[in-house]
This record gives structure tokens, C-alpha cells and sequence, in this order.
């Protein structure tokens, strides 16, 4: 691990081993926390109902197989007063959702393309290495669909998203939200109240503004079964953003076989390797030592 890199962390099937604690909160799986993890590319544009049908044959081309499901929100114009009638007026593309679901209803993977951002999800989480090359694979075949020269494949942003989940298993007067989250990071508020927020960000290099850290602890009171049950939610995010035009990436390229020059930020899958050591550094520094061995969080120096 070279000078000022971040230990690699592993958790759920990454992880070598899970450790039995007494925490008497319990992750949403048995072997990890993950309800979601979220990849999200802004481009410098986006596409029109003209363009359509480009995506149409993309969808039957290349992911149709693993995002059977279609759906397009109806885009709502409301005039506010008199509107003049523009000739040619080109209408942005409603926003379009490709979904796999699982057999009770959820979605368990889903690509989005709202605006200039393309999201990807997967609610099915089997680890990192799995989930990653499927949602490269995703973005490689929607960077074919869309070409070099279209803005929304001039990459501005990358984000990485993780959310976990917490579920409290004990008595209703045991109830401690330090067994879970560090000490330093739970509110006073959470003495009187099992319904807080926190949330905090910053700006790595402030000159550059290149790279975001930001997460968000929710706890609150959840349905499950006959009983309502406390819950903290931990929500880690790492964004890239590339400022310059120059230093921007093309959809095309940034997920297909290439190799990056320096092995850093050259490719998108290089960038989202980054993202997710970040966010998994992150994570492990709001829960505590205990819940971390729980759910197969590996510590620095015990990961490869």
C-alpha cells in the first residue's frame, strides 16, 4: 500500500472472517448491513424524446437480459401564464427506469437516466467485486449505446453510494445507540429520543474541489412483523468530480478494456475502486469496533 493511500476494506462475502459480538443490534443480512449501493455518473448533458429510440436499441442490444423491466415517467408541462408557441421545441427525455425485480417485488438491480445522470442500483448486495462488474458492465454497454460524441456520456461527477442498515434486537429499556455508532458520532438528542438525524460533509482538496466525503446516521422507529423496532440507517457517499472539460471521461471508453495510464483516476473503473475504499474507511469510522467485526468489516491490516 503506497504513501497516503487508504487500507482496503471488506465487508459481507469480500470479508475473510465475521466475528460473533453481544451487540444486541443486528445488520439487515446476516453477514452485512448493505441495503443498497448506489453508482451514479453526471454527464454534461442530456438526452431528448427525439433520441429515444437510441436508447431503445441499446435496451434490446445490450440489457435487456439483466434489466427486463421498462419504465418511463410522463413528463408534466404546466404553463404559467400565456406561453408562445415555439416552432421545433425539443422535449428532454422523460425520465426512464430499467429494473430487474426479485421475486417478493423489490427491485433488486435498476439503471435510471433522469437528466444528465445516470444512476445505477443494486438492492441484491453479493459483494463488491460482483456488484462492480456489473454495474461496469452496464455503464459500458450504455457508453456504446450513446457514442464519443454525446454530452451525456462527457462524464462531470461519479459518486459512490452505500446504505446500511442496523436493526435493534434487545429489550426496549436496553436500547443504546453507542452499541452500534461511535460514541462521538451519536447526538445528545438520542438520550431522550430513538429519532435523530446527523449528517456531516467536506471537501478534500478545497482548491481543487475534486473529491466530496459526506454521510448521514437516521435512526428512527421501523415496522417488522408484529413489532416496531428501533433502526439506524448509515448512509456513506464518496463523489469524484473532474471540474475542467479536458479532464472530463467518455462514457465510451471509461468502462470499456482499457488500461488507465497511471493506474488512478484515468478510467472510470479505477475511480470507483477509490470511491469505494473511501466510503468504506468512512463507514467504519462511525461504527463501533464491535459492529464492525459483526458484519465482517475487516480492520486496516487484516484485509489483502
Amino acid at each position: 500500500m503506497g504513501a497516503g493511500e487508504l487500507p482496503i476494506l471488506q465487508r459481507g462475502q469480500d470479508a475473510k472472517h465475521t466475528k460473533n459480538g453481544s451487540s444486541m443490534f443486528k445488520p439487515l443480512h446476516q453477514d452485512h448491513a448493505i441495503e443498497s449501493v448506489i453508482l451514479r455518473l453526471t454527464g454534461s448533458g442530456e438526452m431528448t424524446e427525439h433520441e429515444r429510440s437510441i436508447l431503445d436499441e441499446g435496451y434490446e442490444k445490450y440489457w435487456k437480459a439483466v434489466l427486463p423491466t421498462v419504465n418511463q415517467a410522463p413528463v408534466m408541462e404546466i404553463a404559467m401564464g400565456p406561453m408562445p408557441l415555439v416552432e421545433g421545441r425539443v422535449k428532454p427525455l422523460a425520465p426512464t427506469h430499467y429494473v430487474e425485480f426479485m421475486r417478493t417485488g423489490k427491485a433488486a438491480w435498476w439503471m435510471e437516466i433522469v437528466g444528465p445522470t445516470i444512476t445505477i442500483g443494486c438492492a441484491q448486495y453479493g459483494g463488491w467485486k460482483s456488484v462492480s462488474r456489473k454495474a461496469y458492465e452496464l455503464f459500458a454497454s450504455l457508453g456504446k449505446t450513446l457514442g464519443s460524441t454525446h454530452p451525456l456520456a462527457h462524464i462531470r461527477s461519479m459518486e459512490l453510494t452505500y446504505q446500511d442498515l442496523l436493526v435493534w434486537d434487545g429489550a426496549d429499556d436496553a436500547y443504546d445507540p453507542k452499541l452500534a455508532i461511535r460514541e462521538s458520532r451519536v447526538p445528545v438528542q438520542a438520550r431522550n429520543s430513538r429519532e435523530w438525524h446527523i449528517g456531516e460533509g467536506w471537501v478534500e482538496d478545497p482548491e481543487r474541489k475534486r473529491i466530496l466525503e459526506r454521510f448521514q446516521i437516521g435512526a428512527e422507529l421501523r415496522g417488522e412483523g408484529n413489532r416496531i423496532r428501533p433502526i439506524i440507517q448509515v448512509v456513506t457517499t464518496a463523489i469524484w468530480g473532474f471540474g475542467e472539460t479536458s479532464a472530463r471521461l467518455k462514457l465510451d471508453r471509461a468502462f470499456g478494456n482499457i488500461q488507465s495510464v497511471d493506474g488512478k483516476d484515468n478510467d472510470g473503473r479505477s475511480v470507483y475502486e477509490g470511491l469505494h475504499r473511501r466510503t468504506h474507511a468512512l463507514f467504519g469510522n462511525l461504527i463501533t469496533e464491535e459492529m464492525a467485526g459483526r458484519i465482517g468489516l475487516s480492520q486496516p491490516g487484516e484485509s489483502t
